[in-house]
């Protein structure tokens, strides 16, 4: 049983895999994060429900008109119970960024900046830094290197 679930959004950019990451606050600062959360009653069970409605709420209502193709793979971390899903989406260069104060006056808006990243370096353990001007969240970053392999597969070449 998964207690939440979440998309990991990739797009094309000219001969390039993009991955899409949100900057969220955690008790050391700002990490890096996929896009999901806990499920709730109004999912009905159901972890594909629980992504998209998290994702939506996390990019506020930038996303919300965009066209997200969720791929029929997905990968359980079962440590977190949490139920990662695949999704292909339009490649844009105009990102939002969510200021203190407007998280703080929509509640689900947790993400602070949005950003893409070569699929390829954030998979690879020796070209991606974790601890860049944000660290990723240990447990999404441990749980993209077990799954990279079937990520690549699944993204093809």
């Amino acid at each position: 049983m998964y207690s939440a679930a979440g998309i990991l959004p990739i797009a094309h950019k000219q001969d390039q895999l993009m991955v899409l990451l949100g900057s969220e606050p955690s008790s050391t600062g700002l990490v890096w994060l996929g896009f999901g959360g806990k499920k709730e009653a109004a999912d009905q069970n159901d972890p594909e429900a629980t992504a998209l409605r998290e994702t939506r709420e996390e990019m506020g209502d930038h996303w919300l008109s965009r066209a997200v193709v969720l791929m029929p793979i997905r990968f359980f971390d079962f440590r977190a119970k949490y139920m990662l899903y695949l999704a292909w989406v339009p490649y844009t260069e105009e990102l939002p960024s969510f200021t203190d104060e407007q998280a703080a006056a929509q509640p689900t808006l947790n993400k602070r900046q949005l950003a893409w990243f070569p699929l390829d370096s954030l998979l690879n353990d020796k070209e991606f830094e974790l601890d860049g001007a944000y660290p990723i969240k240990p447990w999404f970053y441990q749980m993209l290197q077990r799954e990279r392999y079937a990520i690549r597969r699944a993204c093809g070449p």
